[in-house]
């Protein structure tokens, strides 16, 4: 499917749509990226400057835990899941 994306033979859609499905991801867990990351954080400036980092977010947290005020509702969220899950089983 990589080969495939490079050579243009598929659309950067269906690549992530495969890539997510192949991660397990569901589109109902709010703590999961969505299909399309959101990459971006500079929403204001003219021109973006994609040598500067400050330009991207840190992908190695996901969506729900974008700002300060966002981790920890996502820590608070991720701890009642686990304890849901623990109840379960």
């Amino acid at each position: 499917m990589t080969e495939q994306w490079v050579r243009g033979e598929v659309s950067n859609f269906q690549y992530l749509m495969h890539l997510n499905t192949l991660s397990g991801r569901s589109y109902d867990d709010m703590t999961q990226n969505p299909v399309f990351p959101w990459v971006l954080v500079d929403w204001d400036s003219e021109e973006l400057d994609f040598s500067n980092p400050a330009t991207f977010r840190d992908l190695t947290k996901p969506t729900g835990a974008l700002n300060s005020a966002r981790e920890m509702e996502f820590e608070r969220f991720s701890l009642l899941k686990e304890e849901e899950q623990q109840g379960d089983s």
